[in-house]
């Protein structure tokens, strides 16, 4: 079970409620995990963008670090101030 699927469990929700390009969750002023991430287009301590299979994702915000890609999922630490997509 990946990360989206035990929270969707522990939500009760079933996963196929939830069918969309990507998948976020932000957690208050610590950082954030995307689900489906095709690269990082451009990062810095105050700005995030990443792209998807369709459509970019901006992430603005202090003190941002990648903690981890993989390709596919990347979590980021730091106060997030801004979540676009786009």
């Amino acid at each position: 079970m990946n990360f989206i699927e035990n929270i969707l469990s522990k939500l009760g929700l079933n996963e196929s409620l939830a069918p969309l390009k990507y998948r976020a969750v932000i957690f208050g002023e610590s950082g954030l995990f995307i689900e489906n991430v095709k690269s990082i287009v451009s990062f810095s301590n105050t700005e995030i963008l990443v792209r998807l299979k369709k459509g970019e994702i901006l992430i603005k915000g202090e003190d941002l670090k990648v903690k981890n890609y993989t390709g596919f999922d990347l979590y980021v630490l730091g106060k997030v101030k801004e979540f676009s997509h786009r």
